[in-house]
């Protein structure tokens, strides 16, 4: 006999029901709260199982609510297996057309779900891999919020100043932030005097002043229309980007001292920079559990759908399940791939000379990157552009 533990995770409770490999149930929805207390009920009742039997337990991954309730039930020895709320739904499907959907139910559809296949069991994760997992996606969300503050500054240029950007090739570089910051309405800038200048190079270490003059003589016959407010809004946003540099820098610092503790190889590989390298480590667990490349494809979503039946037979579009960061770290690591390493620019330029459009691509890049990064990790060895 097996026992099988479903349990249903919510923020603030959860619930669990017990029910044996014969149908029965042993104990009917039980709920317990998401604190010390609660985790000492479901632990006594798990205590009062026969210990004999195998214990299987299973749960929804559902963000992040159910990471320490999984650790804590690891370490009390359980077996716990994470499943895929999406594949948990489709279950529900097949054995019922009910629209009934309640935290009793849940756990017990979690329960029988468990005992259709065997499972997979959490397994932890290396611990400087779990830092580097948090850190990487708590940056990139500071990186987008960074450039959603860009955008508002690049939008008032368009009202106040439009031609001010084409003095940096589009991009707004820290000089022309700073500048900005210090002299927000196209009047202060008209005013730009060679002492106020060098204040500004004074107070800003590292800034080039070198375009500061002809951006003042432009700004005498700009055609953009002065408003106070949107220089007010334009000055916020870049106050905003200042601040978010400093903590940029204080990710990187943090994840740089793991990283130089990992000594990982995957550094080793031209275009695969210390950001991407931190990412994939942590997203893939230094690629622990995973027994070939392909999985490693999969898991980020990045494998083609197929379709075949009769005669019929067709692959189509990336399937798209799995971690959204991981595949735009996966992608965007292919572009500096094929512009910085010999080897997958011409893997690149193969694939399109093969008539494969640009995102395809990328997309074996992407392929042969994992292929050889995971050959590098589980053989330690370093990159090697002649073998």
């Amino acid at each position: 006999m097996c026992y099988y533990v479903g349990i249903d995770v919510a923020k603030f409770k959860h619930d669990f029901t017990i029910v044996t490999s014969d149908g029965e149930v042993i104990l009917q929805s039980t709920t317990f709260k998401n604190d010390f207390k609660g985790f000492e009920t479901i632990k006594d009742s798990l205590a009062n199982l026969d210990h004999s039997q195998e214990i299987k337990i299973g749960l929804e991954s559902t963000g992040h609510y159910h990471k320490n309730l999984v650790k804590f039930l690891t370490k009390q020895g359980y077996q716990v297996s994470i499943l895929n709320p999406y594949l948990v739904h489709s279950f529900i499907k097949t054995r019922t057309l009910r629209k009934q959907k309640t935290d009793n139910l849940d756990c017990l559809w979690i329960a029988k779900y468990l005992q259709s296949e065997d499972f997979k069991a959490y397994q932890s994760k290396l611990y400087p891999c779990e830092e580097l997992k948090s850190l990487t996606r708590s940056r990139n969300k500071i990186v987008r919020e960074r450039s959603n503050q860009l955008v508002i500054v690049t939008n008032c240029l368009d009202h106040i100043f439009p031609e001010f950007r084409g003095f940096f090739d589009g991009n707004l570089s820290k000089s022309a932030l700073v500048l900005l910051f210090e002299h927000s309405t196209v009047d202060s800038i008209k005013g730009l005097t060679a002492a106020k200048i060098q204040k500004i190079k004074d107070k800003h270490k590292g800034i080039r002043i070198g375009k500061f003059f002809d951006i003042r003589d432009t700004a005498k016959i700009t055609i953009g229309v002065p408003n106070d407010s949107i220089s007010f809004i334009m000055k916020q946003a870049i106050s905003q980007i200042f601040t978010f540099d400093e903590i940029l820098n204080s990710y990187d610092e943090r994840i740089s001292k793991i990283m130089d503790e990992q000594n990982s190889v995957l550094e080793s590989i031209p275009g695969v920079g210390r950001n991407s390298a931190s990412s994939i480590l942590g997203e893939y667990n230094n690629f622990q559990g995973f027994p070939d490349a392909d999985k490693l494809l999969a898991y980020a979503g990045l494998e083609c759908s197929r379709y075949q039946s009769g005669e019929s037979d067709y692959h189509g579009r990336m399937v798209k399940r799995g971690s959204p960061f991981l595949r735009y770290t996966l992608m965007n690591l292919a572009i500096s791939l094929k512009n910085h390493n010999a080897v997958f620019k011409e893997y690149y330029l193969k694939k399109r000379d093969e008539g494969k459009s640009y995102r395809v691509a990328l997309n074996h890049v992407v392929r042969k990157f994992l292929r050889v990064a995971f050959k590098l990790v589980s053989t330690n060895q370093k990159f090697n552009i002649d073998q």
